[in-house]
């Protein structure tokens, strides 16, 4: 069976780019979970326009608090692999398969990586 795989996207302020970001990851995966962490902007409305599954906080937690909820929120939506991923746009949405090769094929249970060391 097909694992279903969610991004999970912590956001504050990203109006400007949340929504590009969302549209390009849903292209790659499942499902995209948006944290607008108390933004001040249209951080919320670009997520949600771009499809994405809003978790929002009242007012500023911080990163760790909005990847603990996105995690949360991943798992009510019952996917099997996560994805978390920057809301500026400096991650590229088609490098996220070679990410999760090695665990949707059993090799390894987490991979680890930054925007620079992605190779073919």
């Amino acid at each position: 069976m097909k694992p279903t795989i969610i991004a999970i996207i912590p956001a504050f302020n990203e109006g400007a780019t949340i929504k590009q970001v969302v549209v390009s990851v849903a292209k790659e995966l499942d499902k995209v979970v948006v944290i607008d962490d108390g933004s001040a902007d249209n951080t919320r409305n670009e997520a949600e326009s771009g499809g994405a599954y809003l978790v929002t906080h009242t007012f500023n937690k911080g990163y760790d608090q909005s990847l603990n909820d996105g995690f949360m929120k991943a798992m009510e939506l019952n996917g099997d692999v996560f994805v978390t991923l920057d809301a500026d746009g400096q991650h590229n949405a088609t490098d996220i398969k070679k990410l999760i090769g090695p665990i949707v094929d059993g090799t390894y249970d987490v991979v680890v990586s930054s925007r620079n060391n992605i190779k073919s």
